[in-house]
């Protein structure tokens, strides 16, 4: 029945932050408090959604949400929306994690030079994500290209 299924997912401008600190054995960790707003907000987003997929037809939808039930209804919706959940309830990821590595003129306010070199090793280059500040609101996927981009070619033109 794999060609009747289908997911969804419920982006959120975020204000909500995080850190990434080193964990077991160096291996980075990151942490990440979702605040009261943007839980709000996901939380409308996945209402929304599970009411889109039932107005199509859907006979289910399965939310990553601990404590929720099948919703085949709008009252099974209105049962699982009335639950008190917290954050880590629900089951949450990102695709795009932006900010953990700024970029900046400033060594003590970032990581990297506005070129993207570490501050702190030479001729060590980041070019994705983690130099676009965080809360962007859209997909950023032409953004961190462009970023790439330009990291890319100062690399080019210090090595000519």
């Amino acid at each position: 029945a794999y060609r009747h299924i289908s997911m969804f997912g419920v982006m959120v401008c975020d204000r909500s932050r995080g850190r990434v600190l080193p964990g077991g054995a160096g291996a980075p960790v990151a942490y990440y408090w979702l605040n009261r707003e943007d839980f709000a907000a996901m939380r409308r987003g996945m209402e929304l959604l599970a009411r889109v997929y039932l107005a199509a037809g859907a006979r289910e939808v399965h939310a990553m949400v601990y404590g929720w039930k099948t919703i085949r209804t709008e009252g099974d919706l209105a049962s699982n929306m009335a639950k008190r959940i917290r954050p880590i309830d629900v089951d949450i990821s990102a695709y795009h994690p932006l900010g953990t590595c700024h970029m900046g003129g400033n060594k003590r306010k970032a990581v990297c030079t506005p070129d993207g070199e570490l501050w702190d090793v030479k001729n060590l280059f980041i070019a994705d994500g983690s130099l676009i500040p965080p809360g962007l609101g859209v997909n950023p996927q032409i953004t961190i290209a462009a970023v790439a981009t330009r990291v890319g070619e100062y690399i080019g033109q210090k090595l000519a």
